[in-house]
């Protein structure tokens, strides 16, 4: 499969324009009187609307002179970008300008306005509202505007984006119904809960332009036992599709046809990596926040898995960092990942830290075949096998002091030491909470396990997680918790409150326990902030 890089940290704009000084359609569509300046249709799509699978930015909206602005520094060499120095050189001055011109006119994604005297809920919003002073960052909203929307001809919109790059590799992977609308599924995969949520509610009040429909599902291991159950029991009867036409006959995509009637029907899985291992799914494209090249290559596997045949068109989107290295963590692959303290990568873009070969097409081959020579500080490949080979050779870090070869070498697993020293997934310490229905009235009480096995009631550390939901924008996958344990209570023949304290239960972190947790039924459990 082709991989393209998406550039995460410093959107890019990439004009590619034409000829005829005087017919900016001309220009935008067909080239321009130097052969070298090449049609901007070709990257950025026939309206301006840009080339998501590509990493090709819109166009459409940008302020003109920003435009004519940016296409001077490429020209100039100011503005570094080997793709587009050329192109833009070629143009005349009249061209550019007719081209800036007519793109500037074009509509753009309409957003919901959230400015810097929001709330601060999680490390995205607290990077574009508040900035990282101590790190020289200024916050976001402080030159593009309220919700990224733009200022003046300095500062273009970056908000709107995501939904044109996930509508754009929907176009190129979907499946066909009798009367011609495309429908798709696709993963959205982030490493980490948190910013995972965060995007849900960004997306779900964004909604989907005209003619989209976009349709959302949540999957994560912070939903209550019985809601997660649910919604694994949907993924997998929609994501095995073993059966050619078996996405289009299954009931819930014939119910949404039926509904509604726009022509592009996207389903989403927003997930964090609990999408990588242990289900049968396959995808028809996925968005990825990288952290680790193992994590990478299963995740690629769940991508037309069961399909034969090539795959012409880039299908699955590549972040070149993640949100930690974006946030400048010292330390930003790891949890998930393997970077550490004592094993910390010289760079964390992946630009620098992959090859073309290990990015260009992913398979399991840089997992299995090492290089001769590893240099773990400057390639996510042999950061892995250098880990292993410490952990489980010896070699390496003193950190790998405590190495397999201790415990088939030596009788050092008697003593105990081992064990204390290499705790079975040792972590943050979590505690089982369960949302159980109360006897009286229409409540779901948070409860809490404790270690004699009786629960307290700790409503006090929950409250409700805000979702807006846009236009063209609907929830999917997801249950009534309600229904669910009622139907688990006749089931089992449990009383409805004894069913909530089974099958309602979530693991979550102990040191969030004065901090508190906001929950959705559609987004699952957040900290509180």
């Amino acid at each position: 499969m082709n991989v393209p890089l998406w550039p995460l940290a410093g959107l890019f704009l990439a004009i590619s324009v034409s000829a005829h000084a005087a017919d900016a359609a001309a220009v935008y569509s067909k080239g321009g009187t130097n052969p070298a300046a090449m049609a901007c249709a070709t990257c950025h799509g026939a309206e301006g609307e840009g080339m998501a699978a590509a990493g090709f930015p819109r166009l459409a909206g940008l302020s003109a002179n920003y435009m004519r602005k940016q296409l001077a520094d490429f020209a100039s060499g100011a503005r570094a970008n080997p793709i587009m120095q050329p192109i833009a050189a070629a143009l005349s001055h009249e061209e550019a300008d007719a081209v800036s011109t007519m793109l500037a006119d074009k509509p753009q994604p309409q957003v919901e306005r959230i400015d810097r005297t929001a709330l601060v809920d999680g490390p995205g919003e607290s990077l574009a509202l508040s900035g990282a002073w101590d790190r020289n960052i200024p916050e976001c909203v402080a030159c593009h505007g309220p919700s990224g929307t733009g200022v003046g001809d300095a500062f273009p919109p970056l908000a709107g984006l995501l939904p044109d790059w996930l509508l754009q590799l929907h176009r190129a992977h979907h499946e066909r119904a009798p009367d011609g609308r495309r429908v798709s599924v696709g993963l959205v995969r982030l490493a980490n809960i948190e910013p995972l949520i965060e995007l849900a509610q960004a997306l779900f009040a964004q909604g989907a332009s005209e003619g989209m429909r976009l349709h959302l599902c949540v999957y994560h291991s912070r939903h209550p036992l019985a809601l997660r159950s649910a919604i694994e029991r949907q993924l997998d009867g929609l994501l095995r599709r073993h059966d050619p036409q078996g996405l289009l006959a299954h009931p819930l995509v014939r119910g949404v046809l039926a509904e509604h009637q726009e022509t592009d029907q996207v389903f989403v899985v927003l997930a964090s990596p609990v999408a990588e291992v242990g289900r049968d799914h396959d995808y028809d494209w996925a968005v990825v926040e990288p952290s680790s090249m193992r994590s990478l290559i299963q995740l690629a596997g769940r991508v037309r898995r069961h399909r034969p045949g090539a795959c012409t068109e880039p299908n699955l989107y590549l972040l070149a960092r993640n949100l930690k290295g974006l946030l400048g963590q010292a330390v930003a692959f790891e949890k998930p990942g393997f970077e550490s303290e004592e094993w910390r990568l010289a760079s964390h873009d992946l630009h620098e830290l992959l090859c073309e070969a290990e990015w260009g097409s992913i398979d399991a081959a840089p997992r299995i075949l090492a290089r001769q020579v590893l240099q773990p500080a400057n390639s996510l490949v042999d950061l892995e096998h250098a880990r292993l080979r410490a952990l489980m050779l010896g070699e390496g870090l003193p950190a790998t002091r405590f190495g397999v070869p201790h415990w088939w070498q030596t009788p050092a697993w008697l003593s105990g030491n081992l064990q204390r020293e290499q705790r079975f997934r040792q972590g943050v310490e979590q505690r089982t909470y369960a949302l159980v229905p109360a006897e009286d009235d229409e409540r779901l009480l948070f409860c809490r396990e404790e270690s004699d096995g009786e629960w307290t009631a700790v409503s006090n550390l929950l409250d409700d997680l805000p979702l807006t939901m846009g236009p063209r924008v609907q929830a999917w996958g997801a249950a009534d918790y309600r229904d669910e344990l009622n139907a688990l209570a006749e089931r089992f023949g449990l009383p409805l409150a004894v069913c909530g304290k089974r099958f309602g239960q979530v693991q979550l972190a102990e040191r969030d326990a004065v901090q508190g947790w906001s929950w959705h039924p559609l987004l699952g459990f957040k900290r509180r902030c």
